[in-house]
């Protein structure tokens, strides 16, 4: 049941925390250098705001998967941070 409600927690303020996000970029006021990459990158292509932060954050994660792979570092449990830029991408395209 404890890692039921961390799971859950986690989720929530993920969710909470893109929330926060797609109103500094809808506002255009505080926003980091990546997410100015990924609306930069919105506006130069029909790809959302969200999109792209699922597409690049995916890739590190893939190319960080390998690498611990390789030196023989990877668990099951490093898949769950997938969950993580597909909640943000996919909250920021629908607020944003």
């Amino acid at each position: 049941m404890k890692t039921f409600k961390q799971i859950l927690l986690t989720i929530l303020f993920t969710a909470l925390n893109a929330v926060m996000g797609a109103i500094a970029l809808k506002a255009s006021v505080g926003q980091g250098a990546f997410d100015a990459f990924c609306n930069t990158l919105s506006q130069i292509t029909p790809i959302k705001v969200g999109t792209w932060i699922i597409i690049i954050c995916l890739s590190v994660q893939v190319v960080q998967i390998l690498i611990e792979v390789k030196h023989k570092a990877f668990t099951l449990n490093m898949l769950a941070a997938t969950l993580v830029p597909l909640i943000t991408g996919e909250v920021v395209n629908i607020i944003y």
